[in-house]
């Protein structure tokens, strides 16, 4: 990838198109396509590592943001694209660019359907990593199967499993922005995260989400206080016991929490 070249040509651009967006994708981790050779994603990527690619672009190309798609159904690999967005996030913070993500909607398999739990599963493990554009990939017939529209322009089942993740995730969000995530840890099934308030500079929260393939699954810790706990999982339940500071929390799968409390 010549990153010193496209540069250029966004410099012309700019000339001509002050009041126009730029905008640059890049690949994933797995490169064009998951069935790539090392060999192939070293090509696709002008150098020898996805980390040196990336870094690549920050040094050379002038835009805010690091945009990458990721489509973690089509090879049914949910650590992969954690992975990509623990690897872009590092980046992304040590330039201060912010991260863009284009996510999978469609099916690789046309006997396969995207259902709400895994829309929402890529939304909130976003969040773990700071991502603040997140697009949908595809609305219409182009790559796969299953799309949100059909080929005749008509709204899919789809449709309205996108509406309600993304109203659902709007609504999250509102809580969610008083606050930046930080340090990012992986335990079982669970990504947490340290999160700093905004206005007072305190870390005192966490973000967890499950992504596991279970439901309702138990996340202990322990606090001083019984915890106050921000989900849109309806099934989300809290126990503490103030004898041994002990709190479980059960989450479905897919979903986020915040967790604000003194931890022990």
């Amino acid at each position: 990838m010549d990153f010193e070249y496209v540069n250029t040509v966004f410099e012309t651009y700019r000339e001509f198109f002050k009041d126009k967006m730029l905008y640059m994708n890049l690949y994933p981790n797995y490169g064009v396509r998951i069935t790539a050779t090392e060999d192939e994603r070293k090509k696709q990527w002008g150098c020898s590592s996805y980390e040196d690619y990336i870094e690549n672009y920050c040094k050379k190309i002038s835009l805010p943001y690091i945009c990458f798609d990721h489509y973690p159904y089509c090879h049914n690999d949910l650590s992969m694209f954690i992975n990509n967005l623990k690897c872009v996030k590092e980046i992304a913070d040590k330039y201060g660019k912010q991260v863009y993500l284009v996510a999978q909607s469609s099916s690789y398999n046309k006997d396969a359907f995207l259902n709400q739990t895994k829309l929402r599963t890529q939304l909130y493990i976003a969040l773990a990593f700071n991502v603040k554009v997140f697009m949908w990939a595809c609305w219409c017939a182009g790559w796969w199967h299953n799309h949100i529209i059909d080929e005749n322009g008509n709204k899919t089942g789809l449709y309205d499993d996108i509406v309600k993740v993304n109203r659902e995730i709007k609504k999250f969000f509102k809580k969610y922005s008083d606050y930046k995530c930080g340090k990012v840890r992986i335990l079982n099934s669970y990504i947490i995260c340290e999160m700093e308030n905004l206005q007072t500079g305190k870390k005192d929260a966490v973000y967890v989400v499950n992504t596991g393939s279970l439901d309702e699954t138990e996340f202990s810790f322990k606090c001083k206080l019984k915890p106050k706990v921000y989900s849109m999982d309806k099934k989300c339940t809290v126990k503490y016991d103030k004898h041994s500071c002990k709190c479980s929390l059960y989450l479905t799968s897919g979903y986020g929490a915040i967790i604000k409390t003194i931890f022990k």
